[in-house]
């Protein structure tokens, strides 16, 4: 019975290889679309500026063969810069391959430009609306208050105290 229903499901499949699926009730998908990873794309309305890091003279050489490299690309990374105006910053590290690797060896090594370090790497999603700690705006409320403090171990009750509350 198994052999006669997978010869079945073959000649069924050689209909041109579509398979009817049951009725489920859901809506049809058009395909498998994921969701994007990593965050989302600063406004395109801040203004930008450009940062350059550009490798030494001295480190252009290829590593494998110390022939000269030409830039064949930059990596791009922007980040979110507040001073009195927000702008973003564009770091661009340009990126080196040697022509003569690339016509004669298997390996073709790229290099790209150091950037300083960062000040925030990246902030882990700690709260529960996703957004950073740094973009959120914190009020800070302190309150100083004398108070009179009946049974103190080492002053008189007539003293003066204080007590401090931070919001």
């Amino acid at each position: 019975e198994a052999e006669q229903a997978a010869d079945e499901d073959a000649a069924d499949n050689e209909d041109g290889g579509v398979v009817v699926l049951p009725d489920t009730g859901l809506p049809a998908s058009e395909g498998a679309t994921g969701k994007k990873r990593g965050r989302k794309a600063l406004p395109e309305n801040l203004p930008r500026e450009r940062v350059e890091y550009d490798l030494p003279d001295d480190q252009k050489a290829c590593p494998c063969c110390r022939h000269q490299m030409h830039r064949m690309g930059e990596a791009v990374t922007e980040q979110l810069h507040i001073e009195v105006k927000a702008k973003v910053l564009q770091n661009v590290r340009f990126k080196y391959a040697c022509r003569h690797c690339e016509r004669t060896g298997i390996n073709t090594p790229v290099v790209t430009a150091p950037m300083p370090a960062q000040p925030v790497k990246r902030l882990p999603k700690l709260t529960p609306d996703r957004r950073p700690i740094f973009a959120r705006r914190f009020t800070i409320h302190g309150d100083e208050t004398t108070v009179q403090v009946l049974k103190e171990m080492d002053r008189e009750a007539t003293s003066t105290s204080y007590m401090w509350a931070y919001r």
